[in-house]
């Protein structure tokens, strides 16, 4: 029979072999060709050690400071009144000669760690013409677009919905901008969204179906595609729903717009708009290529439905819920993509989506999917992405600038420690020197989480700011960055004032 003190200094026993194999051996020992991985001794306090990294404070600080203002924002239920912009000038050339009407700053975003926003040499002034917008008061009268492309750490509206309520706070707007026909990545933190009917998702990205036979995949580099039971004569029906979530940001509950981008359906096709049940309008259109439906709604609306009735095939390249006027931006998330895929789109098609959507910036936030692949050198992905951004810009008016948001830190586990994937300062490297080339700002994420091996101070935070995948941020963390991001545009906005004002000056 065996005694329980038996036990305990068997266990005992295990425990203290265990500790000095860690002593004497960290890492692992060989054994006759078989490594036999055993953790530091040090791993077990890596905790207790890091959470006296002066980073790991100021980070867990930040994080409880963005973590309140979202707290306080979902205490304000109604939607708020548009800002006071009635001090901006509305035109632009007028800055110049009268600086009183020249806000200082675009956000408040004190205490802040910042990391400035990077330009070709010679082009410091690439921003401009999007803070003149901005500062002219446009926002009053139309509608500023703003589109943010990125892969999975963009997913549910995660970062973006940051950006977004900052700028409609500040400058007006609402909603939560362009969306896709059904959520292919969960719940988002904006708004409810839902779908009926038969649709077949299509993407310019991952697993690309050749089977669609084109390649007008739209804005969103992905459609769905309307499908029902039998021939292809068949006619078929479906809803989007959109409901308000009054956890979401009050700016963006505030909207009264719709525009749907339809096409492939060469026949008639009916598309009506239901704003809490009552009809608000309905449309019967041919839609051979590519046609828009927009309906407008009161304000007080908390459920959108658009129902439609079209032949099988019809497509959905996303639709948009808005404000009258003010900005939108676009969360456009693309899983698994590194930031390569838009040269797959048909240009014509993509050109005339974004005549109608009519962006005035562009935020392409990619590159962690490049981190898993092992090369020599990362030439190639900076070959590649010029081209691509090359590609877009070719289709937009030259005043659009485009920001590039680097590769952020991310971790595999080494000798039982989290350290960064070794290629990530080549892959940051060649991301800077694509936008540059291609003429378009850069933004480094890297640095901004504080550089190479950054990324378990994230993870250790408390509350989080990473997943326990050492690649993603938590949705908290995903505010954080996106609040780095708003103080580094600050920092540009308020060089622009200060060329403005030291112009007007020079006049006088």
């Amino acid at each position: 029979m065996t005694k329980p003190w038996h036990t305990f200094f068997f266990l005992a026993g295990i425990f203290i072999m265990l500790a000095l194999l860690m002593v004497f051996f960290p890492g692992g020992v060989d054994i006759q060709g078989f490594k036999l991985r055993v953790p530091a001794l040090t791993d077990l306090f890596d905790t207790l050690s890091v959470s006296h990294d002066s980073s790991l404070i100021q980070l867990a600080d930040l994080g409880r400071k963005v973590n309140k203002e979202q707290e306080e924002n979902e205490m304000e239920t109604s939607s708020p009144s548009l800002p006071d912009t009635s001090s901006r000038k509305k035109n632009a050339d007028s800055l110049a000669s009268d600086t009183l009407h020249l806000q200082k700053e675009l956000f408040n975003v004190q205490h802040v760690p910042l990391c400035p926003i990077e330009y070709p040499e010679g082009r410091e002034d690439l921003l401009y013409p999007f803070f003149r917008l901005l500062a002219s008061g446009a926002a009053d009268t139309s509608l500023i677009r703003i589109l943010h492309y990125g892969d999975s750490q963009i997913e549910r509206d995660r970062v973006t919905s940051y950006l977004r309520n900052m700028f409609q706070t500040k400058f007006g707007g609402g909603g939560p901008g362009l969306l896709p026909a059904v959520q292919p990545y969960g719940k988002l933190l904006s708004v409810f969204h839902e779908a009926s009917g038969e649709w077949k998702r299509y993407t310019s990205f991952g697993k690309v179906d050749y089977s669609l036979g084109h390649r007008r995949y739209g804005p969103m580099a992905a459609l769905y595609r309307l499908t029902c039971p039998g021939d292809e004569d068949s006619i078929c029906e479906a809803t989007i729903t959109i409901r308000k979530n009054k956890f979401s940001y009050a700016a963006l509950r505030r909207f009264t717009r719709c525009q749907l981008l339809l096409g492939n359906c060469a026949d008639t096709l009916t598309v009506s708009c239901y704003a809490d049940g009552l009809l608000m309008g309905r449309e019967k259109h041919p839609a051979p290529f590519l046609h828009r439906v927009r309906f407008t709604f009161p304000e007080f609306t908390e459920e959108i439905t658009l129902h439609l009735t079209a032949r099988e095939g019809t497509e959905v390249y996303g639709f948009t819920l808005d404000a009258g006027h003010g900005i939108a931006v676009d969360n456009i998330a693309m899983r698994g993509s590194a930031g390569m895929e838009f040269t797959h789109i048909d240009p014509v098609h993509l050109k005339m989506c974004y005549e109608l959507l009519k962006p005035k910036l562009l935020i392409l936030e990619f590159g962690g999917n490049i981190a898993p692949t092992q090369a020599s050198n990362y030439t190639f992905y900076g070959k590649r992405l010029y081209r691509e951004i090359s590609f877009l810009k070719s289709l937009l008016p030259s005043d659009v600038p485009v920001i590039v948001i680097g590769i952020g830190d991310m971790s595999l586990k080494e000798n039982g420690q989290y350290v960064s994937y070794p290629n990530l300062t080549h892959i940051r490297d060649e991301m800077k020197k694509a936008a540059f080339k291609a003429g378009c700002a850069y933004w480094d994420l890297l640095k901004a989480m504080g550089g190479p091996n950054s990324m378990p101070l994230w993870v250790a935070a408390r509350p989080p700011l990473a997943t326990r995948d050492y690649v993603h941020f938590t949705d908290l963390g995903a505010r954080v960055m996106g609040k780095m991001f708003c103080a580094a545009l600050n920092q540009e906005y308020e060089r622009y004032v200060s060329s403005c004002r030291r112009g007007w000056a020079g006049q006088n």
